[in-house]
């Protein structure tokens, strides 16, 4: 399937324009990088010592690259009345951005869906898990460091 899509998308493009490539997670990625790395070892080390039924067939499948987005997806994020110095709720992840406009700062509030935790780690054990937003690379750092802020569960 991915020999026909390259096949279709090939036969769109001239030969003078450059290769087309899926963007799946921001460069916030690459920064942690090497700390991914460290734990996809550590993951694979985690598989090594699971029983599984054919040790031949799981040395040869690939592990899985799964893209989540961020919001909606991953949690749910609302930004703060202007002025608002209320406390956020337990289990709330509060930060200050400046605003896309630029200039004025806001508070946002940040809550991840329920089983979000678990959910990550048990796909750990097959799957390397990517983020894609459209936010910013601020937004995204404060983020992940609710989610994730070991760096263990998200590459």
């Amino acid at each position: 399937r991915r020999e026909a899509m390259e096949e279709d998308s090939s036969s769109e493009r001239s030969e003078s324009d450059p290769p087309r490539r899926l963007v799946t997670a921001t460069s916030l990625s690459k920064q942690r990088r090497g700390l991914a790395e460290k734990r996809t070892a550590s993951v694979d080390d985690h598989a090594l010592a699971r029983p599984s039924r054919s040790a031949s067939l799981s040395a040869q499948v690939p592990r899985m690259q799964l893209v989540l987005d961020i919001d909606q997806t991953l949690l749910h994020a609302s930004e703060a009345p202007a002025g608002s110095e209320a406390q956020p709720a337990d289990g709330v992840h509060s930060f200050m951005l400046p605003r896309p406009n630029g200039g004025m700062m806001s508070r946002y509030h940040v809550r991840t869906r329920h089983g979000l935790h678990s959910f990550l780690r048990e796909l750990e054990a097959f799957a390397d898990v990517h983020i894609y937003t459209m936010a910013s690379k601020s937004y995204v750092r404060e983020v992940l460091d609710a989610i994730d802020p070991d760096i263990k569960l998200i590459v």
